[in-house]
């Protein structure tokens, strides 16, 4: 058996590519690794064994893996005649490669999803990168400039730090869409978000500070983003515009409310007004 080896002095050997060719079809490997668990069966033994298989295609398997000496009919019964189909060496290699070609594709991992983390403060940068660095891989930023090296078509989610030396996140942000790339962006920031939101073209709005659950939750929900099309991606993206101006403009009435409530009791029986006007004429009059 010279060819037992995946590869050979020429490339692939004989007995891997057709080990691959019989991983191409769906039962020759199944019917293989039942074999190679007995010493032989009959074909009522097969078909109970692999009740998946009609015992149309069980026969037309046994007939494919005999013409190419995988496996062999002995007689073990002259009255009445019955046969056991058993491997042949063959067989036997060719299912033990089988067996490493499937361990081997059920260990590849899963496509590498690449994330630049923009962020001027180093100990934020480390943290959110560090967060991520185990499912994902990291770039890290800390200006600009650095942002705009690490950025390519081929990153996924970009963590963008709104406020930076050099050029700022905003600046960063109009350069990467100028690319068009297919990166999806969180801006985050701990500065409270104004109307000028609806001018930035991002997809997530984080205000500082983020806890690890919601910085990866947003994270993993941009790539998945990333399948969807334009018009859904827009859409998801101005909900975020809106959502992050809501809670800041929620914040500032509960603010004023507890001022209100220290100076004029009596006020904290009147119903409170949602001022709500800024949302609706910034909705719509810009785009992100």
């Amino acid at each position: 058996m010279s060819d037992s080896g995946p590869l050979g002095d020429a490339g692939a050997s004989t007995a891997f590519r057709e080990a691959a060719a019989l991983l191409a079809e769906p039962w020759p490997p199944v019917v293989l690794r039942a074999l190679a668990d007995s010493d032989g069966m009959r074909f009522e033994e097969l078909a109970a064994a692999l009740p998946e298989i009609s015992e149309e295609l069980l026969g037309e398997t046994l007939s494919t893996l005999e013409a190419t000496d995988s496996l062999e009919r002995v007689e073990i019964s002259q009255h009445p005649p019955e046969f056991a189909y058993v491997l042949t060496d063959r067989g036997a290699e060719l299912e033990a490669i089988c067996r490493q070609l499937a361990d081997w594709v059920d260990t590849v991992p899963e496509e590498e999803r690449i994330i630049v983390v923009a962020d001027d403060d180093r100990r934020v940068a480390t943290m959110h990168t560090a967060w991520l660095s185990g499912k994902y891989a990291v770039r890290t930023a800390h200006d600009g400039d650095e942002t705009i090296e690490e950025l390519g078509p081929e990153v996924d989610v970009l963590v963008l730090d709104r406020r930076m030396p050099g050029r700022s996140g905003d600046e960063v942000l109009a350069w990467l869409r100028e690319q068009e790339y297919d990166t999806r962006v969180v801006m985050i920031t701990a500065e409270e978000p104004g109307t000028d939101l609806f001018d930035l073209d991002f997809d997530e709005y984080l205000t500082k500070p983020v806890s690890e659950a919601e910085f990866k939750s947003v994270v993993a929900d941009l790539i998945e983003r990333g399948e969807y099309d334009s018009q859904l991606q827009a859409y998801l993206a101005r909900q975020s515009t809106v959502k992050a101006l809501q809670a800041a403009q929620n914040e500032n009435d509960d603010v004023t409310g507890d001022d209100n409530a220290a100076t004029s009791p009596d006020d904290s029986h009147q119903p409170a007004d949602a001022d709500t006007d800024a949302f609706k004429s910034s909705e719509s009059g810009g785009g992100s």
